[in-house]
């Protein structure tokens, strides 16, 4: 007993020292022998450790460090490690993917506890509002971000937290850049420049938000210039450069204004300094592709687009194999069944209801199709073919009505089919491997016909614009096209079983394409909907 009194002793004196010297405590924390400490005495050992190491800018794998302190601290009276446990979840979540909603689920969660249960810890308090912040502003929520991040402004002054300030202030910066409130934006930032002594994190974000705020002001000479300041600070133990993005920002600003060889050579750093595997190196070789194949040198150009899809194939296949381990890891069998009955309710409800509707509607139609030939017998034949036109228009409503219901549920029943999937791949790999194909082939079968309808005919008679527009390749077609039908950003995202994210960059790219078209005049461009703004 007196041993654990201790260690929980010793704990809370690291807890003490954790926001302003995380890697004296992390170092502290890897000398104490986890498998002696009792079971609250784990909980806060974990809780601890992520903090410590989230402060110190490290990266997670995944949750299950600090899942062990969620689970203990829901069980007891510790309000503040409680809120504390669901926050940093939140945010080991968010650091491991942006993407994972679950993440805003934790975060939000905490400041519903913090409030509740009346807790006074004005750092948590500062922390809670800055994440809610960022994921509001991923979320392209810019109201509510702004509200976070200027409550986490407020809390940081009152108790002299610079390093969230810092943080919260530059996240506000990117808020307002998206926006294109450039004035709000850039003021937000501008007292950075009287600082004589910010911590290298802060030093290279605040080049970042220099770089990027020249970049929307198409000021490229200016960008390149703060990105060469980040290219020149020093790599630390919690400081990680990017290059390969960095030297890859540069080629693209050098492009912009017409020197293509400067652009070849970032290009090609940012290929030479790739270390390991990750979702984006696929992404650098194709762009020296691109480089290549502007100027003529095509053999290099393919070496190049090889090397891409080799990145492309590796690492996604990677990235899917423990996604689907971390699915398994992060959701017990209890949850998986309950979520699985609440999804066969759904589907089984739903089912119903199509099945009702499509019924009611088919005798509807037999009823006034009935009605219509009858009455059509007595009308001149200018009147039938009118009746005939009309009833072809509601047959192609109905048509279309069930087809929506049908493209609404797939993406639902893909994901079902996929958690099936992952449930019963310790049971049989066999089942699961043929669930995944399954899963896979639905997924090509709908990328093939998609080009089969761009490439057809009747598409390009009905989108006679395109016909100028060689260049975009059939999904980027597909996008203009349903642009100019007025789909929304989250519209064609769903359509298309992809993200908002995808969808902009991708627009981005159509822009840059038709903008570099000399076949086309300003006017014929600018009347296309995709210049216009969101």
């Amino acid at each position: 007993m007196n041993e654990q009194q201790n260690m929980k002793e010793k704990l809370e004196a690291l807890d003490s020292i954790i926001r302003d010297n995380p890697k004296v405590a992390i170092d502290s924390l890897e000398k104490i022998n986890k498998k002696r400490l009792s079971k609250s005495n784990t909980a806060y050992y974990s809780l601890l450790t992520t903090i410590a190491r989230q402060k110190n800018y490290e990266s997670f794998k995944n949750d299950s460090v600090i899942s062990e302190a969620v689970n203990w601290y829901r069980g007891v009276k510790d309000y503040r490690n409680y809120c504390r446990s669901l926050l940093y979840k939140g945010i080991v979540i968010y650091n491991i993917s942006q993407a994972d909603s679950s993440a805003y689920m934790f975060v939000k969660q905490a400041e519903e506890t913090y409030i509740s249960r009346g807790i006074d810890d004005k750092a948590l308090e500062s922390t809670i509002y800055l994440y809610l912040g960022r994921i509001s502003s991923l979320k392209e929520k810019y109201s509510d971000a702004e509200s976070y991040f200027r409550k986490c402004m407020d809390i940081s002054k009152e108790i002299d937290y610079l390093e969230n300030l810092q943080n919260a202030r530059i996240d506000l910066f990117w808020t307002f850049l998206s926006q294109k409130r450039y004035s709000d934006a850039l003021s937000n930032i501008i007292v950075f420049a009287d600082e004589d002594t910010l911590s290298p994190h802060i030093q290279y974000k605040f080049y970042n938000a220099l770089a990027g705020y020249y970049s929307s002001k198409q000021d490229f000479r200016i960008s390149t210039e703060y990105v060469k300041k980040m290219l020149a600070m020093k790599c630390t133990d919690n400081l990680e450069i990017n290059y390969p993005k960095l030297y890859h920002s540069l080629a693209n600003f050098y492009i912009k204004y017409n020197r293509p060889d400067s652009a070849l050579f970032y290009g090609k750093l940012a290929v030479k300094t790739l270390k390991k595997a990750n979702a984006d190196n696929h992404f650098y070789y194709r762009y020296l592709a691109d480089l290549y194949s502007q100027r003529g040198e095509y053999k290099q150009a393919f070496e190049n687009c090889r090397l891409a899809y080799l990145s492309y194939i590796s690492v996604y296949s990677k990235i899917s194999q423990n996604r689907y381990m971390e699915i398994e890891k992060r959701y017990d069998l209890s949850q998986k069944e309950a979520q699985l009955r609440k999804s066969e309710a759904d589907k089984t409800f739903l089912f119903s209801v199509v099945i009702s509707l499509s019924l009611l509607v088919v005798l509807t139609i037999l009823f006034f199709s009935k009605f219509v030939n009858k009455y059509n017998r007595k009308r001149e034949s200018s009147e039938e073919k009118f009746c005939t036109a009309e009833n072809e228009l509601k047959r192609s409503w109905f048509i279309n009505e069930v087809q929506k219901i049908s493209a609404d549920l797939l993406p639902r029943f893909i994901e079902d089919v996929n958690r099936q999937a992952t449930r019963s791949r310790k049971h049989s790999k066999e089942i699961s491997d043929e669930l995944n194909k399954s899963i896979e082939d639905v997924k090509s079968s709908a990328r093939n016909k998609l080009t089969a309808i761009v490439r057809n005919e009747t598409f390009m008679t009905l989108n006679p614009s395109l016909k100028y527009l060689q260049d975009l390749s059939d999904l980027e077609k597909t996008i203009v096209t349903l642009i100019e039908y007025g789909y929304t950003t989250q519209d064609m995202a769903d359509l298309l079983n992809t993200s908002t994210s995808n969808i902009r960059a991708t627009k981005t790219k159509i822009r840059d394409k038709i903008s570099a078209l000399e076949n086309l005049s300003n006017d014929t461009k600018t009347a296309l909907k995709i210049f216009e703004k969101e």
